[in-house]
């Protein structure tokens, strides 16, 4: 099979025994197709898998050449190694350039070339870098303590007190940045910052000159951009320099770096390692066209996907590094695995054949129904404790079931199962009865190694008003104590050792803290060796908080080990509740940021920390398109499959969450920051000789709408958002209602959300659901620019139609992605994307742009249709829009206006009274015309860095 001619092969690989296997020659494509299908046809719900289906030979005219893909047939090459899920991949390898993709979280994910004499460069420099990150307006991540963070395209640092050589970044403020050391010493280098980068900035080329020696007695920095990296090159800003002197470089022992500093790290507070695309970088001793030599150059576009070593023909190989970043490409359409193989044949046998379907990762997730282990579970199996009893078994249990292997259930007596579900990370409790309740468990411990530790979870029903057990823990092998216990009296705990005789060795008290035991509180007993003592420790948390308390000790003897537990009730404590009992023979882990999240199934958790978490914790490759230090706070993580508590997180962060076309095993979250910063993919124009393969056809219809907003929180509270005016408020339409139970941190959560969900229910704009494009069509012929950029089309991404049709509305037509439908034949690749309305998605570019525009704006007169200077009125008691000296860093962001179907684009705003000068340029639309008096301006598009 071949598109559209021999030399742009569809390439077809399956992953058996172990080898992506090319199966491309197999595909039937004279009267068949492939067909993909990936995202939603419309607005609302979850995104279903993304699926490949097409057709196999599988027989010949020889009876030998049939049932090659038959995984029983005894006589084919892939006999027994075609099981179902087995990973398939299909690539067209000429469609798009290759990139090196990083995550949006911190983590060392980058490329790495060790330092030598020709990058140890102290003269000038030139380097550039061909790029699409997550965001070109780096967010801060602590508006208080910093007003500037970066993420790193390159560097070359060492110890960044000794050995900082130079770092490329992006900033804040959309700004390139160059940072060198003339010494070493980051903390006394020096930065240059361009202009900013164009907010709608996509893939771009830029660049850095650096002149050590401008003849001025200082140095210059020259930043330039390109559609490419090969040029042509424009002049962004230049700093000239003369307050420091010539400043040559720091020659250091520092790697190269690709997309991190120092080692993969960020180097840095606010300084971040790579989240994005790189396509091609280039390093130059002098500068380009000037007589400067390359000396290291990484084209990610021509490397192969899942390249991690390469040499780049100039002494330079470079490594890759961290499991979340890889080579990949948009030319890679579906990367999935096999999830039906039926085998079908014709009349005579010998046309044999299998019509293949395959889906990502998403399809086997939810297929599966098993649900994740509670956090406290999965913290303590994984440090194969000797001793383990969750206390999470069914009502109906008659004993405490082992969790730990080769271990014994513990034996109980009044005592009731599933009868609490307030501990955060457990999936329930035990609790007494009555007085008469006890329970004794014992572990598999044989060996004595000089440390002993017991761990558990409790609280009271009823404040005791006597000084009651806790639990006990009794010891072989120690030359002096039996029994350990912990006691109370509501307001302090007591710690108490015991003689085989039953004399008390030990009694050592302490007041609680200020923790409330009839809330969960988890403790632990450790003893360790100290010379001819036993060191003994006591620490405990109130689960929720990370204020550790405890107190310590020694007493004379040998540790021992601990051979058993028992937690008696009696007159005074006859309601207690208990989970999570751990004895072992090691160190426990217990005073860290693990345990205590865990305890409290990480409540708070930024979800694109969850996100990473769940999935490496599941063995799945987690891309994350934006950053996760936007996206929201998540609550308490369920004891639900992996799959719905990632759907969990995203309906809380308002992202979307789909299966990685681009690596097999992967998901894809895009965060809501993400989706409304993202870079227009193309513009498809309609008019004559359009772009389009088909007339769009504009959809209005119920979907989505709703004006009536209720988002409660999982046993808190709820917040209530009703739109009452404009085309789809109550006033117009009635009541539609809408929202539902989002698993949030907190209660202000639920407004946020509700907002979000009513101005999305309201928004009146159209879905196009059927936007056809096809790829043989000379408008958008395969390996053109606007068909490379159609292949970097996905979802969560959009695109705009222009020069619609008079009687429509005035474009341009923007819409976000859904969804699309793929088909590829010997004579035929169509793209049929699935749009909806972008204009919910923007939101206000944070501290950088105009981030106070209001509705309530309106111009104070009449202007003819060529007026470029405006003047806008607020209402008393609203905020005024924001000039440039109200923005982070002084930059006034352009953006997009609607006037009275008029777009105009704001360039610039003046005063800081109600009564506001704006200049503006007219008919970006197309739309001339007269604006009244009073019109209501209102913000078309602008970006966001945050939710």
């Amino acid at each position: 099979m071949a598109f559209p001619i021999d030399a742009n092969p569809v390439l077809a690989h399956m992953l058996i025994d172990g080898v992506m296997t090319d199966v491309t020659d197999d595909i039937r494509g004279s009267n068949e197709s492939i067909n993909i299908t990936r995202g939603r046809r419309d607005i609302m719900g979850r995104m279903p898998p993304t699926t490949c289906d097409f057709m196999l030979n599988n027989g010949g005219e020889l009876a030998a050449d049939r049932g090659k893909y038959t995984d029983d047939n005894p006589l084919s090459p892939y006999f027994e190694k075609l099981p179902l899920y087995t990973q398939f991949r299909l690539v067209i390898p000429a469609a798009a350039d290759g990139y090196f993709y990083a995550p949006g979280y911190d983590r060392p994910n980058y490329f790495v070339s060790a330092d030598k004499a020709q990058l140890d460069i102290t003269g000038d420099i030139d380097i550039m870098a061909e790029i699409d990150p997550a965001s070109w307006f780096v967010p801060v991540r602590d508006m208080e303590n910093s007003n500037r963070d970066r993420t790193i395209i390159m560097s070359k640092s060492g110890d960044t007190s000794t050995q900082f050589s130079w770092a490329f970044s992006i900033s804040t403020y959309g700004q390139l940045c160059f940072t060198f050391s003339p010494t070493g010493n980051a903390g006394a280098g020096l930065t240059s910052n361009s202009a900013s980068v164009p907010v709608a900035t996509g893939r771009l080329a830029v660049r850095v000159t650096f002149d050590v020696n401008n003849g001025l007695g200082g140095y210059t920095s020259s930043f330039y951009t390109a559609p490419t990296i090969d040029g042509t090159w424009t002049l962004l800003s230049q700093t000239v320099n003369t307050t420091f002197g010539a400043a040559p470089i720091f020659s250091g022992t520092g790697n190269l770096e690709i997309g991190s500093g120092w080692g993969g790290t960020g180097l840095f507070t606010g300084w971040h390692t790579w989240s994005g695309k790189i396509y091609a970088t280039r390093i130059y001793n002098g500068f380009f066209g000037s007589g400067g030599t390359l000396v290291a150059e990484a084209n990610f576009r021509a490397l192969g996907v899942g390249t991690e070593v390469f040499a780049d023909g100039l002494g330079n190989t470079f490594t890759q590094l961290g499991t979340g970043s890889y080579v990949t490409s948009d030319a890679v359409r579906f990367w999935g695995e096999l999830e039906s193989l039926p085998q079908e044949w014709d009349s005579t046998g010998k046309d044999m054949y299998v019509r293949v379907h395959a889906a990502d990762l998403i399809q086997r997730l939810q297929t599966s129904q098993t649900p994740l282990a509670s956090p406290i579970y999965q913290n303590r199996i994984a440090l194969n404790p000797k001793g383990y009893w969750t206390f999470q078994d069914g009502a109906g249990s008659t004993w405490a079931s082992a969790a730990s292997p080769n271990t014994k259930a513990a034996s109980v007596k009044f005592v009731t199962f599933k009868a609490d579900d307030d501990l955060p990370g457990s999936d329930g409790a035990a609790q007494f009865q009555n007085g008469g309740a006890f329970i004794r468990g014992e572990p598999r411990i044989t060996s004595i190694t000089g440390t002993a530790s017991m761990l558990w979870f409790f609280k009271m029903g009823t404040l005791p008003v006597t000084t009651v057990q806790v639990i006990s823990g009794q010891v072989t092998g120690s030359s002096t104590v039996k029994w350990w216990r912990l006691e109370t009296d509501g307001s302090s705990f007591t710690i108490r050792a015991f003689a085989p005789d039953g004399t008390s060795l030990l009694t050592s008290s302490y007041l609680t803290g200020g923790v409330d035991m009839r809330n969960w509180i988890s403790m632990r007993i450790e003893l360790t060796t100290s010379g001819a003592n036993i060191a003994w420790a006591l620490a405990w948390v109130e689960v929720g908080a990370s204020n550790f308390l405890g107190g310590s000790g020694t007493i004379a003897g040998s540790v021992g080990r601990f051979v058993g537990f028992t937690v008696n009730g009696s007159s005074n404590n006859t309601d207690m509740f208990i989970a999570h009992v751990v004895l072992d023979t090691a160190t426990t882990s217990f005073v860290n940021d693990d345990f205590y999240n865990a305890a409290n199934a990480y409540i708070g958790e930024l979800f694109g920390d969850r996100y990473r978490r769940l999935c490496e914790q599941e063995g799945i490759v987690p891309e994350l398109d934006g950053w996760y230090y936007e996206t929201a706070p998540v609550g308490r993580q369920r004891v639900d499959t992996v799959l719905n508590n990632l759907y969990d997180g995203a309906a809380v962060d308002g992202g979307i969450l789909v299966g990685s076309r681009r690596r097999g095993n992967a998901l894809t979250y895009i965060t809501r920051s993400r989706i409304g910063i993202a870079p227009k993919v193309t513009t498809l124009q309609h008019d004559t000789g359009s772009q389009l393969a088909a007339t769009p056809k504009p959809t209005r219809d119920s979907n989505g709408v709703m004006n009536d907003i209720t988002v409660s929180r999982p046993g808190g509270g709820s917040s209530r958002q009703v739109i009452t005016s404009g085309r789809y408020g109550t006033d117009s339409i009635g009541t539609v209602l809408g929202g539902g139970e989002f698993n949030v941190a907190t209660d202000e959560q639920t407004a946020t959300i509700a907002g979000e969900l009513a101005s999305l229910g309201t928004d009146p704009g159209a879905r196009f659901p059927n936007i056809m494009v096809m790829l043989q069509r000379q408008e958008t012929l395969f390996a053109s620019t606007i068909a490379q950029q159609l292949l970097t089309a996905d979802v969560g991404r959009w695109l705009e139609i222009t020069n619609m049709p008079a009687g429509q509305k005035p474009g341009p037509v923007e819409q976000l992605i859904q969804g699309y439908q793929e088909t590829l034949s010997n004579k035929d690749f169509t793209l049929n994307f699935n749009g909806t309305s972008y204009t919910f998605w923007r939101n206000y570019l944070s501290n950088f742009s105009i981030a106070r525009a209001q509705a309530t704006a309106t111009t104070c007169g009449a202007a003819n249709s060529t007026a470029t200077s405006l003047t806008f009125t607020t209402a008393a008691g609203s905020a005024r829009w924001a000039t440039a000296a109200d923005l982070l860093g002084g930059v006034f962001v352009s953006f997009a206006i609607m006037i009275a179907g008029e777009m105009m684009t704001l360039t610039n705003v003046t005063s800081t009274t109600n009564v506001q000068t704006a200049t503006v340029v007219r008919s970006v639309n197309g739309v001339v015309k007269s604006i009244p008096a009073g019109s209501p301006v209102t913000i078309y598009r602008i970006t966001t860095a945050g939710r």
